[in-house]
């Protein structure tokens, strides 16, 4: 097929770094302020289910805290980048 229609395959590089550079291997609770466990435990299942959209807006809500704006921001950055992978590394390294 690519020959056929002369196109160019680009790849995007399978890292642990979002595009918005958010390196979530070095996102811990000294860098992140979570909200509490029911919060974190809803989110967890949202991010699970694959509902990114319900991700973006408890971050959005999460948001108007200003103890939680850099959560919020860690979250909706994945969320609108589909970076599920990201989502549940994060959310494993808060419950760990």
């Amino acid at each position: 097929m690519q020959d056929h229609l002369g196109l160019e395959w680009s790849y995007k590089k399978d890292d642990v770094k979002a595009n918005a550079g958010i390196d979530v291997n070095e996102v811990n609770s000294a860098t992140l302020i979570p909200p509490d466990l029911k919060i974190l435990l809803r989110l967890q299942d949202l991010i699970k289910r694959g509902n990114l959209n319900a991700v973006a807006k408890e971050a959005e809500t999460l948001r108007q805290n200003p103890q939680f704006v850099l959560f919020a921001q860690t979250l909706t950055r994945f969320a609108k980048d589909f970076e599920v992978k990201q989502l549940e590394i994060l959310s494993k390294n808060l419950f760990s």
